[in-house]
């Protein structure tokens, strides 16, 4: 692919019970890889916008083909379909990579094509862009080269080893650390969002294990980041820093684990204990070994029956398969759960005028009418997996390979009834 369409790529595909992929692999490896590269050139299409029917055809083509040979609708298997989409990035992963050593680089700045962004990453000695690995952001605290934080906080063998470790500068000016994602500027969170999408094209990323991890001053930003894009992350490490203000409920589905905590992350702690998430592991003494460990137990909840969001602007706005209206609004909140036995998805909520619900058959059956409860108001719809509206979820990023949705619709949230007078 061209360095344009590598580009547009990454940004496209920028405890409660969860619900696991549908791990039956029935889909062959020469089928997974054809579908990939079906997926591949139809976004090629789109970045180009000539095409585009064609390529559109050929994905269908390509479905059809496999959707007869395996009696089944290929766009009801969303693991196939991740598989897939993982595929789809195999000719970005091909290029050389200096394996076993901390390797400095530098890039054009997203916000300046005239000035540089400096950056590191740590590559397994034995790394194979065939396999997948735990990818861990590492924020490094302020002042610290990226390339030092590499080489003086992440030196434990099994790490080094077993995953792909990428570290994110520190904004030049330490008062953007917390502002928003923006094309003009330099920010911490801009500089978090261009890492993530850097690494996700450019090494064999497994989606479902990638960690922020900050140290000082980023541990601060790491949680930030995390509450505002909390379907991204499978969790969020903090070592010898602190936490800044951060809306608790956000963290719902995202574990944390702190390390020589400051005393407003042993407060989120607490906190997330109290709203019965208690996700949150404190560790006063931990050593990198142990984060490590916990990063073994902790892969991303991809499609969680409970979420919760509280709004932002611009965010968050979204949290796993819901989403509204970005929001500086007070207490605008949206709190859902599925239960797919029933078929019913159950969405509570104040201030929100409209939502939008993504679906996929881990969490519903979709062959079945589909209940959406809306502060007591029942609906019942048909939902039509769409190819076209899939496609169109994989070019807007609310689709990933662990994450993988077929349709989309939106629903009124009509005020709560009041209570009735005694």
């Amino acid at each position: 692919m061209t360095r344009t369409t590598l580009t547009a790529l990454a940004a496209l595909v920028l405890s409660a019970p969860a619900f696991a992929l549908q791990g039956e692999e029935l889909l062959k490896p020469a089928e997974v890889d054809g579908v990939g590269k079906k997926l591949a050139s139809y976004v090629q299409a789109r970045v180009k916008a000539e095409g585009i029917d064609k390529a559109f055809d050929e994905v269908n083509k390509e479905l059809e083909k496999v959707g007869k040979r395996i009696k089944r609708e290929p766009l009801s298997l969303p693991a196939e379909m991740g598989r897939a989409l993982w595929a789809a990035f195999s000719d970005d992963r091909k290029g050389s990579v200096a394996k076993g050593k901390v390797d400095s680089l530098t890039t054009e700045a997203y916000w300046d094509k005239k000035t540089k962004l400096s950056y590191a990453v740590w590559i397994p000695a034995k790394y194979d862009a065939r396999k997948s690995y735990p990818l861990i952001l590492c924020i490094a605290d302020s002042g610290q080269k990226p390339s030092d934080h590499l080489t003086e906080d992440w030196t434990d063998s099994q790490v080094r080893e077993g995953a792909i470790l990428f570290s994110v500068p520190q904004p030049s000016d330490a008062a953007s650390l917390l502002e928003a994602i923006t094309s003009t500027k330099e920010t911490g969170m801009g500089n978090v969002a261009w890492s993530y999408s850097h690494a996700i094209r450019r090494y064999a990323v497994d989606f479902d294990r990638v960690y922020l991890a900050g140290r000082g001053r980023g541990v601060e930003l790491a949680v930030a980041y995390g509450a505002n894009f909390p379907d991204r992350f499978a969790g969020v490490i903090g070592r010898a820093g602190d936490t800044g203000e951060v809306v608790a409920e956000n963290l719902r589905n995202l574990p944390t684990y702190f390390t020589g905590a400051g005393a407003r992350a042993n407060e989120l702690a607490e906190k997330l204990k109290t709203l019965g998430y208690d996700n949150a592991t404190v560790q006063p003494e931990g050593k990198e070994a142990d984060a490590w460990s916990w990063i073994q137990s902790h892969p991303r909840a991809s499609n969680p029956a409970e979420v919760v969001l509280f709004v932002g602007a611009p965010t968050p706005n979204r949290s796993y398969w819901i989403e509204v209206r970005p929001s500086d609004a007070q207490g605008m909140h949206v709190k859902a759960k599925i239960d797919r036995a029933t078929n019913t998805v159950t969405v509570e909520g104040e201030g929100v005028p409209r939502f939008t619900l993504y679906f996929n058959d881990v969490l519903l059956d979709l062959d079945k009418p589909v209940k959406v409860v809306a502060n007591g108001t029942a609906n019942e719809r048909t939902v039509p997996r769409s190819l076209q509206r899939t496609l169109d979820l994989v070019l807007n990023s609310r689709s990933d390979p662990g994450k993988f949705y077929v349709a989309s619709m939106d629903f009124d949230l009509p005020p709560k009834p009041k209570p009735k007078s005694p």
